[in-house]
């Protein structure tokens, strides 16, 4: 269904053939396709990869008492790990010694080096927790910010990888289609447990587009079932304040067919490859 062809529909619901705001149908659509999106989600597969980890881990866990320090031995091109807690660390990088601060409840801290083998010592008067600290042979990227942190359970955002992921639609399963043990979709973000890589098949509803207006010709991206009941929905809200008999008149025919759907229809769903550069 076009965007025209909606409004012809909405106008032949008492509109004696056209409606006269315009801007009043394109809040009402907005509106609409909100309640559709929720009432007959439009689902979706997305198939998420995850790249193994790379790097080698040092210390999963580091508990300095305050007293003395411990240095760490290592080899790589990057390091990262995240602490909590007040204390400072002394890296030493070829002819490089630096002693660097830190003051925080729960932070990453990560960085390239200048020569393959280096050693961290961490030291200081007061006591804190050292999480993860890993070294990588290498990174894909220039920026800090592409080195990787060790976590026992991975989180991912999933709108980082799915734009228009709404909300879940099942559990994750691997490419078997079996469940991942541990996995679970919480607040918007796939957690994955420690040592997980591959693919990640993500079932979830769609959320609609965020759009003011429409073209003529546009196509408006909704179930094919329910392309009959929006004009019923859409002239509702449009009637809202004018007519409101009329308008619950509408909504109820509107919810008579959707509640006819999910008795009758079973729910069609699409595939789409998510590879987050590295498939």
């Amino acid at each position: 269904m076009t965007y025209k062809q909606l409004k012809r529909a909405v106008a032949r619901l008492g509109f004696e053939g056209e409606i006269g705001d315009e801007e009043t149908l394109r809040y009402a659509l907005r509106r609409a396709m909100r309640t559709v999106y929720l009432d007959r989600p439009v689902v979706r597969t997305a198939a998420i990869s995850v790249p193994p980890f790379e790097g080698r881990l040092y210390r999963a866990t580091y508990v300095h008492s305050g007293k003395g320090g411990e240095t760490f031995n290592m080899r790589g091109r990057a390091y990262s790990f995240t602490v909590s807690g007040k204390g400072q660390y002394l890296i030493t990088d070829g002819r490089i010694r630096l002693i660097r601060e830190f003051n925080t409840e729960l932070s990453d801290f990560k960085d390239f080096t200048h020569s393959e083998e280096f050693s961290i010592t961490f030291i200081g008067g007061s006591a804190f927790t050292v999480y993860g600290l890993c070294s990588f042979p290498y990174v894909i990227g220039n920026d800090k910010s592409d080195i990787p942190t060790y976590r026992k359970r991975s989180c991912y955002k999933i709108t980082a990888y799915v734009p228009d992921y709404l909300c879940p639609h099942g559990e994750a399963t691997d490419t078997r289609g079996l469940p991942i043990p541990g996995a679970q979709v919480l607040g918007g973000e796939l957690i994955l447990p420690e040592g997980y890589s591959g693919v990640v098949n993500l079932s979830y509803c769609r959320a609609p587009e965020d759009k003011e207006a429409w073209a003529e010709e546009e196509i408006l991206e909704l179930a094919p079932e329910v392309e009959e009941l929006l004009p019923l929905l859409v002239a509702s809200y449009v009637w809202l304040d004018d007519d409101p008999e009329k308008a619950q008149y509408y909504l109820s025919l509107y919810k008579d067919g959707i509640a006819t759907l999910r008795i009758y229809m079973p729910k069609e769903a699409g595939t789409r490859l998510v590879t987050n550069g590295w498939a």
